[in-house]
């Protein structure tokens, strides 16, 4: 993706300067000089990018990939979350909320689309919530820079 744009600024550069020979020489030594800066300024904008529509997917993330001194995006689905563990306490608790029409419709959506009834879907998604580990925050993790090799 990188090399294939940064070589068509190239050729854009040689185009402008096909007036004369020293405009050649000089396309090609800015052409030389700009490699690295549009590769680091491209690869950058990649991670924004990444970082952006990884906000906007539930159940997936978005990452740069380098591959030599190419990048490409790659859409990683987050990994399935086990089934949360049966209660350890025998005992139930009963817990009133007062949810937006909106929220209930929508608690009914999912509920109805996974065949379980509201509760059981709200007792299921709030456990597996409060018993995964901590994780670091996947937005705003962003490493930047520039290495060659």
């Amino acid at each position: 993706m990188l090399t294939t744009t940064i070589a068509s600024v190239r050729e854009r550069l040689r185009t402008l300067a096909g007036l004369s020979p020293e405009a050649g020489e000089a396309a090609d030594a800015m052409a030389g000089a700009l490699d690295d800066v549009l590769r680091v300024a491209l690869t950058d904008l990649l991670g924004s990018l990444a970082a952006e529509l990884t906000g906007q997917l539930d159940h997936a993330r978005v990452e740069v990939r380098l591959d030599g001194r190419d990048a490409t995006l790659v859409v990683v689905p987050s990994p399935e979350s086990p089934p949360p563990p049966p209660p350890t306490s025998g005992g139930e608790a009963r817990l009133t909320v007062r949810l937006p029409e909106s929220v209930k419709d929508a608690l009914t959506r999912e509920a109805d689309r996974e065949g379980v009834s509201v509760n059981a879907w709200i007792v299921r998604t709030l456990a597996a919530a409060t018993n995964r580990p901590p994780t670091a925050p996947i937005i705003g993790s962003r490493l930047t820079g520039w290495a060659r090799s």
